[in-house]
């Protein structure tokens, strides 16, 4: 089975995590032969230093592992550019490695300026082979040995035009045939906060300061490359999943890593980028710690969201903006010189992080909080390192980056392990989500099988139901046969007019239950068809079908069975009735029945051209028709369904009976109109008050 849309996006960052932490392991295992190799290379903390001016080196092993560095009391003098052959009287001593300032001094320069610095060394013995390394001077130098330019960085020059900052930091040969090593280091600094011999110059066997510098490059070489593999791995997931904001944050925090790498220490990047200017170093170097904490920042609260309120966020974000802001607008000096500031602002944020944030979620024993702690506590000693290093209070960060890549790889196991719960959990719903499709699957083959047979039973209730009305139709007729035998004996014409009531009765229901059987619903009948035939069939029965006349205006007009049995029970009491008293007999005459809508009620008028209704009939109303059985039947069906019957004369007749409630002469042509409550759609059939025999009572 191939893998889905979904399960492939968490299966690319799962192995990618693993990747990279196999890539980082390798890192760190490359550099750890280098790293031996540089201890040994140290000499003890504070052996042989300077002073006055002057090291005393004789006696001492220059080996292929014994370096020395020029630490101590160094010549100095303030505001010149000065070589060994100019008068240095009056110079001053100065610690060297630290910062200068040369306001102190009565130039007025504080910060920047010129300076120039100078120190023997006496090796005892001629020496050959000998190297000097050094690292950065802030911001350009010259170094000359026993009078030869042998070094530097950049452009020396008392005014800001005429010189050049640079980091180039390296290690030059040097060679005393009389023992005695004569060094001139002349400073400017037109564009840093602060100026001087920052770090510490190193003197041993070149070969040695070569292969170390080399090292060097090479270890912060493969610590970009992997801070890089991270960020990059991680923005690459986060472009294929813009909602884990972590991965966004984690990898904008690996590349300002990974460019603090290059851009600081041995200044890997003006090797790889020869003709990038110092400013742009600058720069990017402040890029990389403006904007790193708040990307630590961001990242520790996209991790626990839970814990970091919106309010707490923007507290420990805003401090840093006027920083940010200082990135591109402020002068070098300006932007140089807000650092210091920068520091108990990098200090509070981080602490506060660690209490509300991580605090809070070990508190909260969130998932991932141990290695998210642990990561925070590195990479607070690495913001601490970095910091001493910067104030120039330790020379030395190799703390530093054992930090960092400790942090890195926490964040990287963090990482992993999230993605591999977010995995298993994606696994056990898959799962879930399988087995729920297989029971529906199986609940909607039991919903077909039941579907089907209720289709048969729907289809055997059909047939037993037409079946069903067929032979009630049947019944009925081979009953109306039996009556009209039985009428055909009678020679009273009451019984015999009471046999042809009966007789229309029974062909109204008989023909409801033949609509029904004809019907495709088997529940409702048209109500207008209904109706012609069953006029059509009394008609033929009273022998006046020649001159009956219905005009239904009731198109689409389907009712149930129940009322369509009532109207045809009352149509034929009111049909018989106008057939009877028509002209018929005397050789003419006829009934017209017209069929309509009224809103909610059905009006039914049935009218002949015969004598019409008594003139006592008409003024005693239906009361007057008490002992006429028809009349009871049309009555009841009237009340039962909310309607009236009203008697009265056909059009051109007089209707001063109707009209005036009294005895009149008789009226020409009789008319009875019958109103009904149509039933509501939907409405159930078949109360007990909607009997047939109810109707009859």
């Amino acid at each position: 089975m191939g893998l889905g849309r979904a399960e492939r996006r968490l299966i690319v960052p799962f192995a990618a995590a693993w990747a990279r932490r196999i890539v980082f392991v390798c890192a760190l295992l490359v550099p750890l032969p280098v790293g031996a190799s540089l201890s040994t290379a140290a000499p003890p903390a504070g052996r042989l230093r300077a002073e006055g001016g002057l090291l005393d080196l004789a006696g001492c092993d220059f080996g292929a592992k014994t370096t020395y560095k020029l630490d101590g009391e160094w010549l100095f003098v303030p505001g010149r550019l000065l070589s060994a052959s100019d008068d240095w009287s009056g110079a001053l001593r100065q610690t060297v490695p630290a910062i200068w300032n040369l306001g102190e001094r009565g130039t007025g320069g504080g910060a920047r300026g010129v300076g120039s610095y100078r120190l023997r060394v006496n090796l005892g013995a001629p020496r050959q082979g000998l190297g000097i390394r050094y690292t950065t001077v802030a911001t350009a130098f010259e170094l000359e040995v026993n009078g030869v330019l042998v070094g530097g960085a950049g452009r020396v020059g008392t005014e800001a035009q005429n010189a050049e900052a640079a980091y180039r930091p390296g290690v030059v040969r040097v060679d005393a045939p009389a023992g005695l090593l004569d060094i001139v280091i002349r400073v400017s600094n037109h564009e840093y906060r602060a100026g001087g011999l920052w770090r510490s110059f190193t003197i041993g066997d070149a070969g040695a300061l070569f292969a170390a510098k080399r090292a060097r490059d090479r270890r912060s070489l493969v610590f970009f490359a992997a801070a890089i593999v991270f960020a990059l791995n991680a923005l690459a997931i986060h472009a294929f999943r813009p909602r884990e904001r972590s991965f966004l944050y984690f990898g904008l925090l690996s590349l300002a890593i990974a460019l603090r790498g290059i851009t600081t220490g041995e200044y890997l990047f003006v090797q790889l980028f020869p003709r990038a200017s110092f400013e742009l170093l600058i720069r990017l170097e402040y890029v990389t710690a403006y904007l790193a904490v708040p990307a630590a920042i961001c990242y520790f609260a996209s991790l626990f969201p839970d814990e970091s309120p919106r309010r707490l966020k923007i507290a420990l974000l805003a401090p840093f903006l006027p920083f940010a802001a200082l990135i591109p607008l402020a002068p070098l000096p300006l932007l140089t010189g807000s650092m210091p500031y920068f520091y108990p602002v990098t200090i509070t944020a981080m602490l506060a992080a660690l209490i509300f944030i991580n605090g809070r979620a070990v508190v909260h024993k969130r998932k991932g909080a141990g290695g998210m702690l642990f990561g925070c506590i590195c990479l607070g000693l690495a913001a601490a390192i970095e910091i001493l290093f910067a104030s120039f209070l330790v020379q030395r960060t190799s703390v530093l980056f054992i930090a960092i890549a400790l942090f890195l790889l926490s964040q990287s196991v963090l990482q992993a392990r999230r993605l591999i719960l977010a995995f298993d959990e994606v696994e056990s719903l898959s799962r879930e989500l399988a087995a729920t499709n297989l029971r529906l699957e199986e609940e909607i083959e039991r919903y077909r099988e039941a579907q089907l047979k209720l289709e048969d039973l729907l289809g055997e209730k059909e047939t037993l139901l037409r079946e069903m009305h067929h032979r009630v139709k049947n019944s009925l007729q081979l009953v109306s046969s039996i009556v009209g035998l039985q009428a055909n004996r009678q020679t009273n014409p009451a019984a015999l007019e009471s046999f042809d009531s009966l007789r229309a009765r029974i062909r109204a229901v008989s023909l409801v239950h033949e609509k029904l059987y004809g019907s495709a619903s088997g529940e409702s009948i048209d109500m207008g068809e209904y109706v012609r035939d069953l006029v059509a069939q009394l008609g033929r029965s009273f022998g006046a079908g020649q001159s009956t006349q219905v005009l239904a205006d009731v198109a689409n007009l389907r009712t149930p069975m129940e009322f369509c049995i009532d109207l045809g029970l009352a149509l034929a009491e009111l049909v018989s009735n106008a057939f009877k008293h028509a002209a018929v007999p005397q050789g003419g005459g006829g009934a017209m029945v017209a069929l309509r809508r009224e809103g909610d009620e059905l009006v039914v008028e049935v009218q002949d051209d015969g004598p019409g209704f008594p003139e006592a009939l008409l003024a005693a109303g239906l009361r007057g028709a008490s002992d006429s059985l028809g009349f009871k039947i049309v009555s009841s069906i009237a009340r039962k369904h909310r309607g009236e019957l009203v008697l009265g004369c056909a059009a051109g007749g007089s209707e001063d009976g109707v009209a005036n409630g009294v005895a009149g002469t008789r009226a020409a042509g009789a008319k009875a109109t019958l109103r009904l409550r149509l039933p509501a759609q939907g409405a159930e059939p078949g109360s007990p008050s909607t009997s047939h025999e109810a109707a009859l009572h």
